[in-house]
């Protein structure tokens, strides 16, 4: 009876590991749409977002979070992409390397 729990406890956390592989966050989007989709054209929009608020006065706290809130999803999104991206090498690393810098550029800005 044992066994048979062993088998099925492997075969859920398979089963959640793959259908995670398969969600946004975990890279199932792919790399090249994740990247340019969410982290561009998604990333372009919600800073002209911002400058738009804080044109308008909004609070700032605000502001950053709501930055944050799209861009930690999107770079675990996109670093998760480049794991599983199974093309040229080079694209997975320039993918991560782009997130590294973006985590930096971030930090860089809130210690001003």
């Amino acid at each position: 009876m044992e066994t048979v729990q062993n088998i099925n406890s492997e075969f859920i956390n398979e089963k959640e590991i793959k259908e995670n592989q398969n969600s946004f966050l975990g890279g199932g989007l792919g790399l090249a749409k994740t990247y340019w989709i969410f982290g561009f054209i998604g990333s372009f929009i919600i800073k002209m977002i911002m400058t738009a608020m804080i044109m308008n006065g909004a609070s700032v706290a605000f502001i950053i979070l709501l930055g944050l809130g799209y861009s930690i999803p999107v770079w675990i999104a996109i670093w998760n992409s480049a794991t599983q991206y199974k093309g040229l090498k080079l694209w997975s690393i320039l993918a991560k390397i782009a997130v590294v810098f973006g985590v930096l550029l971030n930090i860089a800005q809130f210690n001003q």
